[in-house]
Formats: C-alpha cells, sequence, structure tokens
C-alpha cells in the first residue's frame, strides 16, 4: 500500500511517499481502506521531530475516515461499515492514517455520521476532539453559564463555539485580534476584539484559550467569575520562549476560586477519542455541529506538499485523497 513514511527523527526533508506492506487485523482489529484522512498541526510538528515519544519509520496522521474491509473473527460485522475515528497513539508509536489503509483497534471506530461526506468526516476528528475535551471533560461547562474562547477564529476555536452552544451556554464570547468574526462563518458568540485598548464589561464561568498567550491571559482573567475556569491547550511560544511560562496572579486566583486546568488531546487514546467523536455524532447528524466549511484535497502523493504549505502558515483545512 501507499503511505506517507517519516524515515527518521529530523524535518520535513525527511517524508516521502512509498508502498509499504499492507497489514493483517488480529482479534479486535480492523483494517479500515483509507477514504480522507485530515492532516493537523500536531501531524505536522510530529513531521518535524517535535515530540520526542514518535519512533521511526513511522506512517503519520491522527484523522481518518473510510470503510472497514477485513476483520478479527471478534468483530467481522464491522465489515462494510463506514467509520471515523481519530486519537491515540497513532502517528506516533503506531502506523497512522496517512495511507491507503490503517490498523486499528475495533474499538476505535465509530460508524460516520450520516449526512457528512468521508472528506468532511475526516476533517473534524482532532479539533473537535480537542475542543469537546476541554469544555465538556475539564472545563465541565454546565448549562447556563457563559464562555469565552481565545482564539475563536481557529479549528479548534470554531469547534468550541458550536460545542459550547449544544451545552446551552447561556452567553458565548470569541475573541479576535485583525479582521472580525464573520456571523455566517463563527456563528453564535458575541465578538471581543482583542486590539482594542481596553475590553468590554463582560463576565464567564469558562475560559477555553485556545492560544496560550501571556499577554491575552492577562487581559481576560479578571472577567472570570467566582469558581471560574480556565482551560488552556496550547502555549504561544514566540511570546513565552524556551521557558514555556504563563503567570497568574497567585492571590486573586486563590481568593476568588478559580481554576487554571491544562489539556493535552494527545493523551485520549484511540478508543476514548472513539468515544468523544460517538457523543458527537448526533450533533452532526442534526447539524447543530458542522465540519469545517473550506477543505482542500490533496493526493496522497502530494502529501509533502501539503506538510509544507501547513509548516509554512497555510490554514485552510487539508484532507488528503488516497
Amino acid at each position: 500500500m501507499r503511505a506517507v513514511i517519516l524515515a527518521h527523527k529530523g524535518n520535513l526533508a525527511n517524508l516521502h511517499v512509498e508502498d509499504i506492506p499492507l497489514p493483517k487485523p488480529s482479534n479486535g482489529q480492523v483494517l479500515v481502506k483509507v477514504a480522507a484522512a485530515a492532516i493537523n498541526l500536531s501531524d505536522v510538528r510530529n513531521a518535524q521531530g517535535i515530540f520526542a515519544f514518535t519512533t521511526y519509520p513511522r506512517v503519520p496522521g491522527r484523522d481518518f475516515s473510510g470503510t472497514v474491509i477485513e476483520a478479527g473473527e471478534d468483530c467481522l460485522e464491522l465489515v462494510g461499515t463506514a467509520v471515523y475515528g481519530t486519537g491515540g497513539v497513532a502517528g506516533f508509536s503506531v502506523n497512522g492514517s496517512h495511507a491507503e489503509f490503517i490498523l486499528v483497534n475495533a474499538k476505535a471506530v465509530r460508524p460516520k455520521p450520516r449526512n457528512l461526506s468521508f472528506v468532511q468526516a475526516a476533517a473534524v476528528g482532532v479539533q473537535y476532539l480537542t475542543a469537546y475535551a476541554a469544555i465538556v471533560d475539564v472545563a465541565q461547562l454546565k448549562e447556563g453559564e457563559a464562555v469565552l474562547i481565545i482564539g475563536a477564529r481557529g479549528s479548534v476555536g470554531t469547534s468550541a463555539l458550536q460545542i459550547a452552544n449544544q451545552c446551552g451556554a447561556s452567553t458565548i464570547y470569541g475573541t479576535y485580534s485583525s479582521a472580525p468574526l464573520h456571523p455566517s462563518t463563527h456563528p453564535l458568540h458575541t465578538p471581543i476584539d482583542l486590539s482594542a485598548a481596553e475590553l468590554p464589561s463582560f463576565t464567564v464561568n469558562v475560559i477555553i484559550d485556545t492560544v496560550g498567550s501571556p499577554s491575552i491571559m492577562t487581559r481576560v482573567i479578571p472577567h472570570l467569575a467566582q469558581f471560574g475556569r480556565y482551560a488552556f491547550i496550547s502555549v504561544n511560544n514566540k511570546e513565552t520562549g524556551p521557558g514555556h511560562k504563563l503567570s497568574i496572579d497567585g492571590l486573586d486566583f486563590y481568593r476568588r476560586n478559580l481554576r487554571l486546568l491544562g489539556l493535552n488531546s494527545l493523551s485520549y487514546t484511540d478508543v476514548q477519542a472513539a468515544e468523544v467523536l460517538e457523543n458527537l455524532t448526533p450533533g452532526f447528524e442534526s447539524g447543530i455541529l458542522t465540519p469545517p466549511k473550506d477543505i482542500k484535497e490533496v493526493k496522497l502523493d502530494d502529501a509533502k506538499a501539503a506538510y509544507d504549505e501547513i509548516a509554512n502558515g497555510g490554514k485552510t483545512k487539508i484532507v488528503l485523497v488516497p
């Protein structure tokens, strides 16, 4: 089968496409013929050698959709099912989705939402997994609470706006620092302009920070209510430098009973990630949750150029199509 290969730790120059043996499923495993597989920023960082736990040579890729074509004897009923999946160690210590086929735990896939194409289903995995984990599992947003999404323009931020709405948030705020967030592409929120000298008056119970900027953090923490939760999924290295340090006013934090929470979506196993997808599927099928609006399809053999595009700052969602 054709597959993207990271030959060894280093940089994107080590990435190429080659033929490798087709894997064979054992009990508890399924072989999925990949119809589409998204490239996430974490995949690019992986190819750049950022993650110490990646083993080589390795097929990268976390998100995928496709059809089960073969299965272990204990899960033969899945053969022929259109599925999608994400998460776990795929692409890091076991081969991932940037290939014509992927071998996965049978419990790590879920039926593809009926109204999503294979390309759309492949595009939602990591971004919705991260947003759901931050809002539901970590910050535990409750119905009727208000939430601020920092970085609402990004893929995780856009997903978080929709999940917050699905959770019954009373008010949803989303930040921007250049052009305003357009209601047609970023609905359901009140925009907050971070380029303004002063922020408007508002109070939220939860802040979801997809940026990890110390300067933004300092500006928005005063808007947290008593017992508020601040969950962050990233750190802006350009601001923090190699120390990756974020700072808080400890006195303010303990006096107002605030919580600072971190989330690493890579800690979710593929089975846990599949459980999240199962929870999200009704939202996709009802239209409450939507896939990215602009998706660029790229042939698997052109994966190197697609990786380079994202590494150079490209924001369009790219999905590999074998």
